[in-house]
């Protein structure tokens, strides 16, 4: 580590030299502190974060349990941001909409939860679009966050909080949802590796607007495929409280990605490229397939169509789950909403 900045390290990285006492958790909340504090008047990737003094206890108390021997896992003593979607405990919680700005939940969401009982350290709360509803995050009542590596670029979203600040360097580990797209657009446009896990994987219990969702997932992003595998898998596992939560074993996705992708079947359908794709990306995404190919998996093309009608049924139900609880919200309250979600409201 002798030539790298603590905020370069990866998650993989940063947790095997926490768990080895060569490097001290305070030396990394602060190293990721400092960089928020350098960037984020600029990016406006955290819209709450918390005080700096709880913190460095949180970060105190995980090198003494690390000394003792009590080491937790790979999350222990690592700084997280989290979506302001998910519930925090003590902390606010906003949900992206100025009617919630004074929100300051009871209790932790699922995720925020394991994350605690696994020694990470919660700095605070990652810009969304208001409610999800949105792909740009250019948030109403908390202002626009920006992509790192330009200004004058969107960073996608509704994760683009999530997916800037990963791609900025302040922390490790960021958590995220995604229903149509929320975790996996903001990684792409960021240059980051986010995950939509399988629905059940993680719990869900504890977002506002998607909790009971089919469609809405929690899932980590962060800036290599191991380091979103690593977490994913200390993630994942049984929830009583969450109606779509998986009883069974938690895959292995670390292990699963020394397995390469020899004879693994990948489907590829010329149909759901809609719209048409810059140049640039095709043909990007033709050498993907070539190099995939080429590393011996099995591409199997599929043809949909009607694919336009399905996803016309699923976005219906998609809409419609969500705009539920954002109408029982409006109400009789339109001023505290952004003009967007509430034509929204008014088109259902």
């Amino acid at each position: 580590m002798a030539d790298r900045a603590p905020v370069q390290l990866s998650l993989a990285e940063a947790g095997d030299l926490i768990r080895r006492r060569a490097l001290s958790p305070v030396e990394l909340l602060d190293a990721v502190l400092a960089r928020i504090a350098t960037l984020n008047p600029e990016l406006n990737v955290f819209t709450t974060l918390a005080p700096p003094a709880e913190l460095r206890a949180a970060a105190r108390q995980a090198e003494q349990e690390i000394t003792r021997g009590e080491y937790r896992g790979p999350f222990h003593g690592i700084p997280v941001g989290v979506k302001d979607l998910l519930d925090t405990a003590g902390l606010r919680t906003t949900y992206g909409s100025g009617m919630f700005r004074d929100h300051v939940p009871a209790v932790d969401a699922a995720i925020p939860a394991r994350l605690r009982t696994a020694g990470a350290i919660i700095v605070g709360k990652t810009a969304t679009h208001e409610f999800g509803k949105g792909i740009t995050t250019n948030n109403y009542f908390f202002g626009p966050t920006r992509n790192p590596w330009n200004l004058d670029h969107i960073p996608g979203g509704s994760s683009g909080g999530a997916a800037a600040a990963a791609a900025a360097l302040c922390g490790p580990l960021q958590i995220a949802t995604d229903g149509g797209g929320s975790i996996r657009i903001p990684a792409a446009f960021c240059g980051v590796v986010g995950l939509k896990p399988t629905l059940g994987l993680l719990s869900n219990r504890g977002h506002t607007g998607g909790g009971n969702s089919s469609f809405s997932v929690p899932g980590p992003i962060t800036r290599s495929v191991r380091d979103t595998a690593i977490a994913a898998e200390a993630l994942a596992g049984f929830d009583a409280g969450y109606i779509y939560s998986r009883n069974g074993p938690v895959p292995n996705l670390v292990a699963g990605l020394e397995a390469g992708v020899r004879d693994l079947r990948i489907g590829t359908s010329p149909d759901l490229v809609w719209p048409a794709p810059d140049p640039a990306i095709a043909t990007a995404y033709e050498a993907t397939l070539s190099r995939l190919e080429n590393l011996g998996a099995r591409l199997v093309e599929i043809r949909l169509p009607h694919h336009e009608i399905v996803l016309r049924a699923i976005m219906g139900v998609f809409s419609l789950e969500g705009d539920t609880l954002i109408e029982a919200l409006l109400g009789d309250r339109p001023r505290l909403f952004s003009p967007q979600l509430t034509r929204m409201a008014e088109q259902k």
